[in-house]
C-alpha cells in the first residue's frame, strides 16, 4: 500500500517537476524574507534617525530632535505543523495533499523555519497519529509521498492527541488539510439516557470547532487549506465558523506561492500583535 501510494504521488509530481520545483524557489524565498523580517512597534523622536519634515522647524529653535527612530524587534522560534486528513473522503485529492505538503515543508524547510508533518485517521475504534517529519528530522520525500487515504476520520478526537504532542508552544502555526468532513463509525455518546447520535456532519462538527477554539487557547495559531471546495457552500460556511477567514481553497498545488504565502503571512501579522509588534 505504501510503495504504490509513493509511486502515485512521485509520479504525479515528476509529471509537473519544473512547475514544482519552481513554486518551492518562490515560496522559500517568501518565507526566508518572513523568517528574516525585523518588525517594529514604536516609533519615537530622536536626534538621529530618518527625516521628519514636519518637524524641521524645531531646527530653527535649536532643537535637534527633528529625527524618528522605530525600536527593531524580532519573532524567534517560529514553528510550522502540517496536519493532513488521511481518511478516505481525502481520495481523488491525494496527490494534491502529498505534493502540497512537500512543496510547503521543502520550502521551509530551506527557509530555516522547523516544520513537522502529521497526518490521521480513524480505524476500528482508533485515532492514529502518524509523523511523517518530525521537527528534527531532514524531509524525507518518500514519507511525505506514502500519504494516502484510506478509513473514518474522527477529526475531535485527532486534534486532542495533537495538542498532547507538545507540552508547551510559542509561535506554533498549525495548518490544516482537510475537506472538513469528519465521520467516524464510533458514535457520539451521551451521558444518563440521552440517545448517542453519529459521528457525522453539524455534530460532529460542533466537536472539530471546540478543539480547534481549544488550540487557540493554548497558543496554537491555526488555519486550513482545502482543494476542489470553492463551490462548496457547505464547506466554506463550516471553513468560516471554524476557522473565520484563516482558510484558503486551492485547485492545485500550484497555487500555493500565492495563497498559502497569504495565509502564513497573516498568521505571523497576528503573532506579532500578540507580542505588541506591527509590520
Amino acid at each position: 500500500m505504501l510503495e504504490k501510494a509513493i509511486a502515485k504521488n512521485k509520479k504525479k509530481y515528476y509529471s509537473k517537476k519544473s512547475q514544482y520545483d519552481f513554486e518551492i524557489r518562490k515560496l522559500s524565498k517568501s518565507f526566508r524574507k518572513i523568517n528574516n523580517n525585523i518588525s517594529y512597534d514604536d516609533t519615537y523622536i530622536s536626534k538621529i534617525g530618518r527625516l521628519n519634515p514636519k518637524l524641521s522647524y524645531r531646527a530653527i529653535l535649536n532643537n535637534g530632535d527633528i529625527f524618528e527612530r522605530k525600536d527593531y524587534k524580532r519573532i524567534n522560534s517560529l514553528s510550522v505543523d502540517l496536519i493532513l486528513d488521511s481518511s478516505a473522503s481525502m481520495i481523488g485529492m491525494e496527490n494534491d495533499i502529498a505534493i502540497s505538503a512537500y512543496i510547503l515543508a521543502k520550502s521551509l524547510e530551506l527557509s530555516n523555519i522547523k516544520i513537522r508533518i502529521i497526518s490521521y485517521l480513524s480505524y476500528d475504534y482508533y485515532t492514529i497519529i502518524n509523523i511523517l517529519k518530525d521537527f528534527d528530522e531532514s524531509l524525507d520525500s518518500n514519507k511525505v509521498f506514502s500519504y494516502h487515504g484510506r478509513g473514518f476520520n474522527r477529526d475531535s478526537t485527532a486534534f486532542k492527541a495533537y495538542r498532547s504532542m507538545d507540552k508547551k508552544v510559542s509561535n506554533r502555526i498549525s495548518i490544516f488539510m482537510s475537506d472538513l468532513n469528519p465521520s467516524d463509525l464510533k458514535p457520539i455518546y451521551k451521558k444518563g439516557l440521552r440517545r448517542n447520535i453519529s459521528y457525522e456532519k453539524d455534530e460532529a462538527l460542533k466537536l472539530v470547532k471546540k478543539e480547534i477554539n481549544e488550540l487557540r487557547i493554548r497558543g496554537y495559531r491555526t488555519s486550513l487549506i482545502s482543494f476542489r471546495q470553492k463551490n462548496n457552500v457547505n464547506f466554506i460556511k463550516n471553513a468560516k465558523d471554524i476557522f473565520f477567514n484563516d482558510f484558503a481553497i486551492l485547485k492545485s498545488p500550484s497555487m500555493l506561492s500565492t495563497k498559502a504565502s497569504i495565509l502564513i503571512k497573516k498568521t505571523i501579522k497576528k503573532i506579532q500583535r500578540k507580542n505588541g509588534d506591527t509590520f
